[in-house]
């Protein structure tokens, strides 16, 4: 019965465009990131608030899928769980960068990690041109209004980097995970066991939202669910369906997504660069998405379930 669920579920996730699921995955995400960024950081750390994203997400994860009573093993034990410590590794240190660094900014240096990934594990000139174009347009989203001679920003710098570099690695392991067992079964052990195992990191700073009164709470769940929850859980088909190289290209959407999360959020007027950036990295994503007459479509990998 679970595996005729989790057949239905992807189904349904199936019928949708991968660039509408970017899109719903990415307004989901920078939203409650901007939801944090403004009500969260000024008494939580960064990294801390990342955590606790994780933890909101396995909870509900582990109530709704219960995946443990799966016949799980020790290998899938062990894959999920370093799937879980990069994917909250890689939110940890993106807010430690958000925390120094304009938001757009920090997805930008952060998109140097899927850009690898395209270039690395990409075939074909299509694939190549689609890349130059996505970074071409990231870099004009991003600009260069970085003073490095500032610490706090060559922090957040450098932040970003590590940020880029676990997003090809939950790249690269995602798409293994999704494409071997239930991808959000994967998802739900590796943030219960990613939790646990990062929780030195976050310390007794883990308290604060305890004890700071039930509104902060509240906002944490909703972090949670927006930043971590939604957005995780339909990328899991997308992984299943494009694969490391075009997911990665694809990826180049989310910075384009920050910049109108910001003008509706925080009435940023994106500026000309900007633009052009937004219809590159359009382009771009065209280009991944094309396949003339039928021919080169992406092929849908069948699911085991264990």
């Amino acid at each position: 019965m679970s595996a005729q669920k989790d057949s239905y579920d992807q189904m349904r996730l199936d019928v949708l465009p991968a660039p509408l699921i970017f899109i719903l995955s990415g307004v989901s995400n920078y939203g409650g990131t901007a939801l944090a960024t403004a009500l969260l950081f000024s008494f939580i750390p960064a990294h801390t608030v990342a955590w606790y994203r994780a933890v909101v997400t396995a909870v509900f994860l582990l109530a709704w899928r219960r995946p443990f009573r799966r016949g799980l093993t020790l290998k899938d034990l062990v894959t999920s769980t370093i799937f879980g410590i990069m994917t909250i590794g890689m939110n940890m240190v993106f807010y430690l960068a958000v925390d120094r660094i304009a938001l757009g900014t920090a997805v930008t240096i952060e998109f140097l990690g899927p850009v690898t990934v395209a270039i690395v594990m990409g075939r074909g000139l299509k694939t190549r041109v689609a890349t130059l174009l996505a970074v071409l347009g990231v870099v004009s989203i991003g600009g260069f209004g970085l003073d490095l001679s500032d610490p706090s920003q060559l922090l957040g710098t450098f932040f970003a980097l590590g940020a880029g570099a676990m997003w090809s690695g939950y790249i690269v392991i995602g798409a293994h995970v999704a494409s071997k067992r239930s991808g959000i079964d994967s998802l739900a052990i590796g943030m219960a066991t990613g939790s646990i195992a990062t929780l030195p990191f976050v310390g007794k700073s883990a308290l604060i939202p305890l004890v700071s009164g039930w509104w902060p709470f509240l906002v944490i769940v909703a972090v949670g669910v927006l930043s971590s929850l939604l957005p995780y859980t339909i990328e899991q088909s997308v992984l299943r369906r494009l694969g490391s190289d075009n997911f990665a290209l694809m990826s180049a959407l989310f910075p384009v997504i920050s910049t109108f999360v910001a003008l509706v959020v925080l009435f940023q007027i994106p500026n000309m660069w900007e633009v052009v950036g937004i219809v590159s990295v359009s382009v771009a994503v065209a280009l991944v998405n094309y396949h003339p007459r039928g021919h080169g479509r992406i092929k849908r990998v069948p699911k085991r379930v264990s």
